[in-house]
């Protein structure tokens, strides 16, 4: 499922996992109305629109040398790309513990934090992409057992009742630094399919607003939060799967620091002109 980027950088399924860990996390944590069809109408589109501009600024940085590290226009479009990323670092470690917080009164998140901050300092790219393999097999099967405990309950007239209508009020997209740096993250034989993240991200939200929709209606009138989905699981004597699936979340999400700090530090380096793995032009 997952090959290791062989020339350096990150292999696009190593960015992908933790991109739709936190794009479910916008989905746990949403508690207002949700229509999914119009998600659908209103968010393929621009998830297209993205990988459009992925593509077409990941083409114009690479013929203008952006993250080569050498001369002034290149440093600063390093240092801008590492704020941003430590932004997005902030904010991955913010909804790893609130989600810690929320569902099990645990501060595991901020004391895992030290290990994962020298995790993804040390460690190499190739090793994060195989130890992501692992991960997205088992987020393979907790998706499949997720469907198998809900295919009950979902009844497809919830889509579409008398009173229904397309409204584009509920839409919105996270916007990630991965999607602006994928010359700098991926071989060049690779960044060319990390350009589909985006739409990616966008069919892992949209998977989990039909589902909600599937099991609850096609607006979710009441605010239900989106743990909802994955607490009315059953299979057999089996109930409660949610605490399993975050557990497989939290972990993505956890691989999602260390990969963070792991850009950190080699944009770092290339903004202080220092030798990193190169990726190939």
């Amino acid at each position: 499922m997952n090959q290791p980027a062989v020339n350096g950088g990150f292999a696009p399924q190593t960015l992908f996992l933790g991109l739709a860990a936190s794009s479910l996390a916008s989905n746990f944590l949403k508690t207002e109305e949700l229509s999914a069809w119009s998600f659908l109408l209103w968010g393929f589109p621009a998830a297209l629109g993205l990988c459009l501009l992925s593509a077409l600024l990941a083409a114009e940085f690479q013929a203008r040398e952006l993250f080569s590290g050498k001369g002034v226009f290149s440093r600063l479009g390093c240092g801008v790309s590492g704020l941003w990323f430590a932004v997005e670092l902030i904010r991955t470690v913010r909804t790893a513990q609130e989600v810690c917080w929320s569902q099990f009164s645990s501060m595991a998140a901020l004391s895992v934090l030290p290990l994962l901050l020298w995790a993804g300092w040390a460690l190499p790219e190739a090793v994060l992409d195989r130890s992501s393999r692992v991960l997205w097999w088992l987020a393979g099967l907790g998706a499949l057992l997720c469907a198998a405990g809900l295919a009950g309950q979902l009844h497809w007239q919830n889509l579409f009742p008398a009173s229904y209508r397309f409204t584009g009020a509920d839409f919105g997209q996270i916007l990630y630094p991965e999607y602006f740096a994928l010359t700098f993250l991926c071989p060049q034989r690779q960044w060319r399919k990390a350009v589909w993240m985006p739409l990616g991200s966008f069919g892992v939200q949209a998977a989990f607003c039909f589902g909600m929709a599937l099991l609850f209606g096609a607006r979710q009138g009441s605010g239900l939060p989106g743990y909802e989905l994955l607490r009315s699981w059953t299979l057999g004597a089996f109930s409660r799967f949610d605490a399993v699936f975050l557990l497989l979340w939290l972990a993505a999400m956890f691989f999602r620091i260390c990969v963070l700090v792991h850009i950190l530090r080699l944009l770092w380096e290339k903004f202080c002109g220092r030798s990193v793995c190169e990726v190939s032009p």
